[in-house]
């Protein structure tokens, strides 16, 4: 499958496929109406992606948890070219040397 980049992020649904688990943010200005994150909330879980709202994407503190991700094991391969593909080589040295 490809996957299209936009803006440096791929979709949750494509991570997904790649990684152990996906989730995806919203800014509080933009869920404001607690049905339409509840029924974000519900699509996601049907497809085992996690859902967080935040009223400052820049800080932890402001986050809320709707929907965990559900953790799945990737085809070594995906998530390889995932790595690869997504973080920088200072980052993969690093994770290179934690898993040794």
């Amino acid at each position: 499958m490809a996957a299209s980049d936009a803006g440096g992020r791929n979709p949750p649904w494509v991570h997904r496929a790649d990684t152990t688990s996906s989730a995806s943010t919203f800014g509080r200005w933009w869920c404001r109406n607690e049905d339409a994150v509840a029924a974000v909330a519900e699509a996601a879980r049907a497809h085992g992606i996690g859902v967080i709202t935040a009223a400052d994407p820049g800080d932890y503190d402001t986050w809320e948890d709707h929907e965990d991700a559900r953790r799945v094991e990737p085809d070594p391969e995906r998530l390889n070219t995932f790595v690869v593909t997504h973080l920088n080589p200072a980052t993969r040295d690093l994770i290179s040397r934690r898993l040794r």
